[in-house]
């Protein structure tokens, strides 16, 4: 999978069409506008609760972009919630929308989406996916940033950083009836030679999360795949891979200037 970045085979392309034939029309019209686009992605940050969803739409109403709050009026008139499934799938085809917006436009939407992800006190792991997705791939030629090439850090550094990130996504999946050691054990070794410890829920945070992947971008080059093919072998390890598990691992991906190619419902057309 990972010696296959962008280059999805028959397989993948058929299951693309699948995926897409399975979402409803007005979702795919929205993801290929960029002010449908924009209302497409908020679309996904919506609480499921009424009380905090209408909170969130009030924000928007001050600090949302011309044109973007009718449209989002127009896609809740007909769902509430995007689903999982389809998440990366959309987003992939919004990406190309989002691109044709100015700095100061994406500068603004780039902000309220993190309001978005915060309104509640808490950020869900897949809120936090989506904004980081974002704020790596697009934020980066919106700032001109070029990828880090220069990383000088061994993974034999990165010990917290690794236990950080593998613990994360072996909770991922709270569907998952695998144990998280088991799951946390699979990715550790894809990392020979590495002794870690999977930490406990309550010390992770999408704080700590952030500072070890900024310290895992340092990497060098070459030790960068090595991490990613740990975090698939965690997700993997109970031989499904949930919406969140990907969301997830495109976002870390995307964190280490390593985009992810297609996967599951993780289709780019």
């Amino acid at each position: 999978i990972l010696g296959n970045i962008g280059q999805p085979g028959p397989e993948q392309l058929q299951q693309a069409k699948n995926i897409l034939s399975s979402i409803a029309r007005f979702l795919l019209d929205a993801a290929h506008e960029p002010t449908s686009a924009r209302a497409l992605v908020y679309l996904m940050l919506l609480d499921r609760k009424e009380g905090i969803r209408q909170k969130q739409i009030q924000a928007l109403t001050t600090s949302g972009e011309s044109g973007v709050l009718p449209e989002l009026t127009r896609l809740l008139s007909k769902t509430t919630v995007v689903d999982p499934e389809f998440r990366l799938t959309l987003l992939s085809l919004a990406s190309p929308q989002l691109r044709q917006l100015s700095k100061p436009q994406f500068d603004r939407f780039s902000r309220n989406l993190h309001t978005l992800s915060e309104f509640d006190g808490r950020i869900q792991p897949f809120e936090w996916a989506i904004v980081k997705i974002i704020d790596n791939s697009l934020g980066k030629i919106f700032s001109g940033s070029s990828p880090s090439v220069h990383g000088r850090r061994e993974l034999s550094e990165c010990r917290d950083a690794l236990e950080v990130v593998l613990s994360v996504l072996a909770y991922a999946d709270f569907k998952s009836k695998l144990n998280p050691d088991i799951a946390f054990a699979a990715g550790t070794r894809e990392l020979e030679g590495l002794q870690l410890n999977l930490q406990s829920k309550e010390a992770l945070s999408i704080g700590l999360l952030n500072t070890s992947l900024e310290r895992l971008g340092a990497l060098k080059p070459l030790s960068k795949p090595a991490v990613l093919k740990a975090c698939l072998a965690c997700i993997r390890s109970d031989e499904t891979l949930a919406p969140v598990e990907l969301e997830l691992l495109r976002a870390i991906g995307a964190a280490l200037d390593c985009p992810i190619p297609p996967l599951s419902t993780d289709i780019d057309v």
